[in-house]
């Protein structure tokens, strides 16, 4: 079987599921209870499994030989799964945009989410596979990033509960082994200030900082980061258009990686037509 082939048949006989692991895990319900059925069938801590609809676990992979090899290695392993099955008739395959809310648009209840990427620095350029992420904000707390009035040098404070939620931009990697949760930010503060009002619309300056110390399996860590940004908000409608904030900062490693390192992310949101899903 070509290496088209089987991207053909893997696009047409399975459906991909990413899952965060700290929360499938312990999960209550059938998807945790499909998750655990899974791991017992083929015991790995993570990684890749391709099941049947009756929650057989066909094949199995994890701990990759090196990066060199990894993708080959994933097609193997997509081999011995489509061997070990009479396959269906192929469906449908329908593309639709994935994460189409992911900095963009207000959902139906006033929430958004923040497109949110970050990266380790080495020597002035980004290393590793960095973070791609969201930050959630309730419509309450995005509320919070509009100014009280469109006067320009008019200046206000974010509240500390909700700038808490950025302190996933601490960390190169959506894990729960690196990532600070909300209430171990130990320093947090958010301004905005109108700059100018030009056609109707205000330019924003946000600036700011946060700090965070975080424990995963008795290890601890520290990091923190400074922010500076731009948005821009529409007077008539008093809603904002855009939001693009930068975090600049130090990301401290659990052990026994001791050594601190740079980091940057981009959080990013657009209005767009229609809701979020």
């Amino acid at each position: 079987m070509s290496d088209r082939e089987v991207t053909v048949r893997v696009s047409a006989y399975f459906v991909p599921v990413a899952v965060n692991l700290y929360e499938i895990r312990n999960a209550k319900g059938a998807g945790g209870d499909l998750f655990r059925s899974v791991q017992r069938q083929k015991d790995q801590y993570q990684g890749l499994w391709l099941i049947a609809p009756d929650g057989r676990v066909l094949a199995a992979h994890h701990a990759p030989r090196s990066p060199e090899t990894w993708t080959a290695e994933v097609r193997q392993t997509i081999r011995s799964a489509l061997a070990a099955i009479t396959l269906p008739t192929p469906r449908t395959d329908v593309r639709r945009g994935l994460l189409k809310d992911r900095g963009r648009a207000v959902h139906s209840d006033g929430s958004v989410r923040l497109a949110l990427s970050v990266r380790l620095i080495f020597q002035g350029k980004p290393e590793g596979e960095g973070a791609f992420d969201g930050i959630r904000l309730s419509a309450p707390d995005w509320s919070e990033f509009l100014p009280p009035d469109s006067t320009p040098g008019r200046s206000w404070t974010i509240p500390e509960r909700v700038v808490r939620a950025f302190s996933r931009c601490l960390s190169p990697a959506s894990d729960q082994s690196t990532m600070p949760r909300p209430e171990e930010v130990t320093e947090v503060s958010l301004t905005g200030k109108v700059i100018e009002v030009v056609a109707g619309r205000a330019r924003i300056l946000y600036t700011g900082r946060i700090a965070a110390a975080h424990a995963h399996d008795g290890k601890s860590s520290s990091s923190h980061a400074r922010f500076t940004g731009l948005g821009t908000y529409d007077v008539s409608s008093r809603s904002l258009v855009s939001l693009t904030l930068l975090a600049e900062g130090i990301h401290g490693a659990p052990p026994p990686y001791p050594e601190d390192r740079p980091i940057a992310a981009a959080i990013e949101w657009r209005a767009g037509a229609g809701n979020g899903k």
